[in-house]
């Protein structure tokens, strides 16, 4: 019987469109809006993420009730790697190293260095201030860089973020692509290195309906709608081949659902949340039959941040089934198979990750270290076990959608660094180690008889902002 959506679950969707109409009746239209020293659009500035001091060009006219600010850095780094990698847009994303891979003699074909420059993370946005709209501050950001769409389009300008906000005294309302609520702003590493703790660290930007309401001073609740553009879900292709798209997650019929709470306590900040969402693999078997099968994941996250003057301190915990479109090792597999038409049940894979960013500032410096360890602790459900030749390789008798490797057995990654702050530049180096096991998938999806290989980078990169 085909699945559908509950009209409660619909019911909720509608309450959430139309809160701000709801509560702009509430709210007094001179409420000032409680602006927060670190933000950007109300957005925190991390030195990864975001420039860290920016210069901001403004442009108000007498005739216009708008306001522009433009912004950004221009970044240009240079990497060394002892070994192949994993990793995306010419090799600026890193996840981990490459396995083991040998050659007729027994070599490692994968053991060999490499090194190269980019300046593809360069970014540029534009804030856009404007009149109150139901007794709300209004704004928008439109933000881009020149990583590109995939490794073919690397060096054009793609969207990073894209939203409009309504403010109130205690309520925000937020349409439009940002950072996926599984990242939190808050707690977020200040790497040198583009993926930002990943795969430890869940990365994702996704179009969202958000709404952020202030219950007291210091605790905040965070519902939001989102769905899957830059960072989809893994699923089958042709063949059974593993694909990312978005269609997935559209067949879904059901929007990524994340609901978060966070309290602040002096300058310290702790949070936790929830994730669900809901994906259909497939429209029709590979033996032309009809089908609606779908899987249901669940994640979750718990962080704290803890900042005096000088030093700062995170710390992140997550686990997450089916991780994929957080970059995380997680996946799903078929669990069972009718022989006769092909449809499929469907079992998820879970992972648990944490990881400690701390930084200490000098007046012209910062010194930082990154650790993070991630764990593939397989499904709940036995997975589907294909006939395969007795001297294939054994893996291949699952069918399991992971991103890349689904015999990963654990990441492990520490990476110091240090940052020189000559405004407008800012001269930064990493020295970044990164330790993946790969092994046997049992039945079960866990890994056995691991073997790990390691990868240092080192890791050079110059700033200017504006």
């Amino acid at each position: 019987m085909r699945k559908t959506i509950t009209p409660c679950l619909y019911f909720v969707i509608f309450l959430v469109l139309i809160s701000p109409l709801i509560h702009s009746a509430t709210v007094e239209q001179g409420g000032v809006i409680q602006q927060e020293e670190e933000k950007f659009l109300g957005e925190k500035v991390t030195a990864s993420r975001a420039p860290s001091e920016k210069k901001m060009l403004d442009i108000k006219t007498q005739a216009s009730p708008f306001e522009f600010r433009f912004t950004g850095y221009v970044k240009a780094e240079n990497y060394f790697d002892t070994r192949q990698i994993v990793a995306a847009r010419n090799g600026q994303f890193l996840l981990w190293p490459a396995k083991r891979l040998l050659d007729a003699n027994g070599n490692d074909i994968n053991a060999h260095s490499n090194f190269t420059m980019v300046a593809i993370e360069t970014r540029v946005a534009a804030e856009i201030k404007g009149p109150k709209i139901w007794g709300a501050k209004t704004s928008a950001l439109i933000e881009g860089d020149f990583l590109g769409k995939s490794d073919l389009t690397i060096n054009m300008l793609r969207m990073r973020h894209a939203y409009i906000r309504w403010q109130w005294e205690c309520t925000e309302f937020f349409a439009g692509q940002y950072w996926h609520p599984m990242v939190a702003i808050e707690a977020t590493p200040d790497t040198i290195s583009f993926n930002s703790g990943s795969p430890m660290e869940p990365f994702a930007r996704s179009p969202q309906l958000r709404v952020e309401q202030r219950i007291t001073d210091n605790i905040t609740l965070i519902g939001t709608l989102a769905a899957q553009i830059d960072n989809p879900s893994t699923g089958p292709g042709p063949n059974d081949t593993v694909i990312s798209s978005g269609a997935f997650s559209m067949n879904g019929t059901c929007p990524n659902i994340n609901l978060r709470a966070q309290a602040t306590v002096g300058n310290h900040i702790f949070g936790v949340a929830g994730d669900f969402k809901r994906l259909v693999p497939r429209l029709v078997t590979n033996l032309n039959y009809i089908t609606n099968e779908s899987i249901n994941s669940f994640a979750g996250m718990a962080f704290a941040t803890f900042k005096t003057e000088h030093f700062t301190c995170k710390n992140k915990f997550t686990w997450a089934q089916n991780g994929t479109n957080f970059l995380m090792i997680s996946g799903y597999g078929v669990s069972a198979l009718d022989p006769i038409t092909d449809r499929r049940c469907y079992t998820n894979t879970s992972a648990w990750a944490f990881w400690n960013d701390s930084v200490y500032k000098f007046k012209k410096a910062q010194i930082g270290l990154f650790t993070g360890y991630t764990k593939n602790v397989g499904s709940s459900k036995p997975l589907y076990k294909k006939t395969i030749a007795s001297d294939a390789n054994p893996n291949t008798a699952f069918i399991i959608y992971n991103i890349i490797d689904p015999d990963i057995d654990y990441v492990f990654r520490v990476a110091p660094r240090i940052r020189w702050l000559v405004n407008p530049v800012n001269v930064a180096a990493e020295v970044e180690y990164t330790r993946a096991a790969f092994g046997t998938i049992t039945d079960c999806g866990k890994i056995t008889n691991s073997c790990p290989v390691g990868n240092l980078r080192l890791l050079f990169a110059f700033y200017y902002y504006f």
